[in-house]
C-alpha cells in the first residue's frame, strides 16, 4: 500500500500551480476580449492537462496500467468541477452578489476563487476515491 501521508499536501501544491496557470490563462484570455465563460473555459482544459500529469506522477504517485480509463474517469470528474461546479458558481456570482464597487477584473476573480474552492473539494476526493486507485 502506497504511503498516503503526504497527498493532501502534495495535491495542494499542484492545486496551487495549477491555480495560478489557470487564472493567469483566464485573465490573458478575458483582457484580450473573450468572454469570461469562453476564457475560463479555455484556461481550465488547458490546466486540466498539466493537473492530470501532476496528480498522477506526483501528488497519487499512480503508475497504473490503464491509464485510458484514468483519463476518461479525470476528465469527467474534472469537467464537473470546473465546467459545471465553477462556471456555475460564477455565474450566480456575477448575477447575485453585490460588487461594492470592485472592477469587473478583480470581481471575477474573487467569483472564479470562491469557486475554485468547491471545485477542488469535488476533485481531490473523485481523484483519490475513483480515479488514481489501485484498485484497478
Amino acid at each position: 500500500m502506497k504511503a498516503t501521508k503526504h497527498r493532501p499536501l502534495r495535491f495542494a501544491i499542484v492545486g496551487i500551480s495549477n491555480t495560478v496557470l489557470d487564472f493567469t490563462l483566464m485573465n490573458l484570455l478575458s483582457l484580450a476580449g473573450l468572454n469570461l465563460i469562453i476564457a475560463n473555459t479555455i484556461s481550465t482544459g488547458i490546466a486540466m492537462i498539466y493537473s492530470f500529469l501532476m496528480n498522477k506522477k506526483w501528488t497519487f504517485r499512480n503508475a497504473g496500467q490503464d491509464y485510458l480509463r484514468q483519463v476518461i474517469l479525470f476528465f469527467i470528474f474534472t469537467a464537473i468541477g470546473i465546467w459545471v461546479i465553477q462556471n456555475g458558481l460564477i455565474i450566480l456570482a456575477q448575477h447575485y452578489l453585490p460588487r461594492f464597487g470592485l472592477s469587473d477584473q478583480v470581481f471575477n476573480n474573487l467569483a472564479k476563487l470562491g469557486a475554485s474552492v468547491f471545485s477542488l473539494t469535488w476533485n481531490y476526493l473523485t481523484y483519490n476515491r475513483f480515479v488514481f486507485t489501485d484498485k484497478h
